[in-house]
Order: structure tokens, then C-alpha cells, then sequence
């Protein structure tokens, strides 16, 4: 049962990852000036977008990596690890799940499976908060910082996305522990 609960929840995870930074709403601000010039601006580690009162975007894309400040790049590569991570950690608790018959015909094999899926996600999530709380950081840093001249941000829903990504990640992987350490005790027993 843990496996499965695991097996949901590092899958959620890499859902909401895959959603995090697809999301355009990392980090969001509004500049008021009148009813009429109400500007919403909005990032994410892929584009910069603003929508005037009217509701019309413009969006402009970050088209070279040399342009884009260094912690967009160390995040947009601890989510892609993070991904990576979490779609392999998906494979090995698929194949280590209790119901599947690659569990039921190799034993031996079930307990490492188990083992790496819990790995794979743990560290996955470890890396899908490192990059949304060094942006969360970064849009901190640049709100309170008194001399900072550009638009001061806030924290966008895909923030929270990330966050919530990354505790399924470890809730998922520490599931998989549990049924590791489990099916380890179990061994003993019988050995």
C-alpha cells in the first residue's frame, strides 16, 4: 500500500513540475497608474509577458541563455534534474509496485527498485526546491532591496506549484523507504 501511495505521489509530482514551469506566473506584479494604464506583469524562466487594462499580452521570449540572469539558469536546470529525476523514479516504483509481475517474479529486484524509486524522488524533490526557493529568494531579495530600479515582483501561483511538487516528491520517496526498509525486515525473517 505504501508503494502505491508513493507511486501517486511522486507521479503528482512530476505533474506539477511539468506545470511549474510551464506556468507563465512565476512571479507577478501590477503597476497602477490610472484605471486605464493598469499594466500586470508576469515571469517564468522561459518569458517575460505584460497585459495592459484591455487584457491584450505581449509576451517577450528570453531567446539566448547569455541574456538570462545566472539563477534562471541554475533553476531552469535543477527542474529539468528534478524532472528527469522524478520520470525515472516513476518507472522504478511502477516496476517495484506490489500489483505489478515484474515485482511478484523478481524479489531480489523489488527491494532495489523500491530503493531507487525512493532515491529518485527524494533527490527530485530536493532539486524542485532548490530552484523554486532560490527564485522565491531572488524575488525577496529584489522587493525589499531599496535600491533594486526594476519592477518589484511578488510571489506567482507556479511558486506554490513548485512547493507543493517537491513535498510530494519527498512524501513519495519517504513512502518508498518505508516499504524498502519493510520488505527488508521481512527478508530477515525469513532468511
Amino acid at each position: 500500500m505504501r508503494e502505491l501511495i508513493g507511486l501517486f505521489l511522486g507521479f503528482l509530482s512530476l505533474v506539477l513540475s511539468i506545470a511549474t514551469i510551464c506556468s507563465p506566473y512565476m512571479r507577478v506584479a501590477t503597476v497602477v497608474g490610472s484605471l486605464i494604464t493598469t499594466n500586470n506583469f508576469y515571469e517564468n524562466l522561459w518569458q517575460s509577458c505584460a497585459e495592459d487594462a484591455t487584457g491584450v499580452s505581449n509576451c517577450l521570449q528570453f531567446d539566448t541563455v547569455f541574456a538570462v540572469p545566472d539563477y534562471v539558469q541554475a533553476c531552469r536546470a535543477f527542474m529539468f534534474i528534478s524532472i528527469l529525476l522524478k520520470l525515472s523514479g516513476s518507472v522504478c516504483a511502477a516496476l517495484s509496485a506490489t500489483s505489478s509481475r515484474f515485482a511478484h517474479s523478481h524479489h531480489g529486484c523489488t527491494r532495489g527498485l523500491a530503493m531507487s524509486a525512493a532515491v529518485m524522488y527524494l533527490v527530485g524533490g530536493l532539486c524542485c526546491f532548490t530552484a523554486i526557493s532560490w527564485y522565491a529568494y531572488q524575488i525577496t531579495f529584489e522587493f525589499y532591496d531599496p535600491f533594486f530600479r526594476g519592477i518589484k515582483y511578488e510571489f506567482g501561483s507556479a511558486l506554490y506549484l513548485g512547493w507543493t511538487a517537491g513535498t510530494m516528491a519527498l512524501i513519495g520517496g519517504s513512502c518508498f523507504c518505508c516499504a524498502y526498509l519493510k520488505k527488508k525486515q521481512a527478508t530477515r525473517r525469513d532468511g
